[in-house]
């Protein structure tokens, strides 16, 4: 009788016992990078959104100590995995590009970390020209070197933030352009007294952190792409965004001062990835100067 029910359980219950699929995920990112957190949790939400009812996600997160560009050649080696990272054209035409900003396009808002006995130096800033007898410091391999070099601004580079931090207290260079999700938070984490957030100014070009993935696994970042965009719909992802603690503090900072604003453009961020759906940005491009939390001084 036993072994005549347990034959009926399975033939009942066999379709989901042995339907199920485990997806394993591997998400892959340096060591120094500050946003694995938003971004592992976000990747986490996203597969969910997209998965069949049959599978299970389960993600595993791995850090390494190398700097961007060496992490992102580490997709064509780690299995179906996932890193993120801001864009250019070289990494867009090498690798899947997931169209959608991580963080709305934050990370192209960019303030300074500078020594706090320079503030006054910088109050005199009017034009691109005025910024440009101060050098600034980025990664060698950041996009965002390039984008500073092309719109005239010089730049002396370092392989990470670290370094870069050390150096400017070293008086190597005059100011360290960072992400507004960044900056606050870098003055928090490092506990200086001598580095503070610049008061005054904004760069702003149309950038932002994006996931990536090998170029021939269009299935996962065909995965990626449907969940973010489910996020998008359904508002769950502005919800985890505005909530996030980083975000949150981000904006207040941001909000605390008026900021002239310098725009940059270059050949990479001139590109439809970054003037897509509005929806995807916490303000569109375009759009920065005429909202108040970022009213350009006279």
């Amino acid at each position: 009788m036993l072994r005549i029910i347990f034959k009926i359980i399975i033939f009942l219950y066999a379709p989901f016992i042995f339907a199920t699929q485990n997806v394993s995920i591997n998400a892959i990112a340096a060591k120094s990078e500050l946003s694995s957190s938003y971004c592992v949790t976000l990747l986490e939400m996203a597969l969910n959104a997209s998965k069949q009812e049959n599978e299970f996600i389960s993600i595993k997160f791995t850090e390494f100590n190398y700097p961007q560009a060496r992490l992102l050649r580490e997709l064509d080696f780690v299995s179906n995995s996932v890193a993120w990272s801001m864009a250019d054209e070289q990494r867009n035409s090498s690798l899947i590009p997931i169209k959608i900003p991580l963080f709305k396009g934050l990370l192209g808002m960019r303030v300074f970390l500078i020594r706090e006995d320079d503030q006054a130096k910088f109050d005199k800033v009017k034009t691109l020209e005025d910024l440009n007898h101060f050098i600034a410091g980025q990664g060698a391999h950041w996009p965002d070197t390039k984008i500073l070099r092309e719109n005239g601004l010089r730049v002396v580079t370092a392989m990470d933030s670290k370094s870069l931090l050390k150096m400017l207290k070293r008086r190597r260079f005059d100011y360290f352009p960072r992400g507004v999700t960044e900056a606050w938070y870098d003055v928090d984490l490092y506990q200086d007294d001598s580095l503070v957030v610049e008061r005054n100014i904004l760069l702003a070009y149309p950038s932002d952190l994006y996931f990536y993935v090998a170029a021939g696994n269009k299935n996962l970042a065909s995965r990626i792409e449907n969940g973010l965009e489910k996020l998008i719909n359904s508002g769950e992802f502005d919800r985890y965004f505005y909530s996030h603690p980083r975000v949150k503090e981000s904006l207040r900072n941001l909000e605390s001062n008026r900021r002239r604003i310098f725009y940059l453009e270059s050949n990479d961020n001139k590109s439809t990835m970054y003037r897509n759906n509005a929806n995807y940005w916490y303000r569109p491009y375009t759009e920065l100067s005429t909202i108040s939390l970022q009213n350009d001084l006279p």
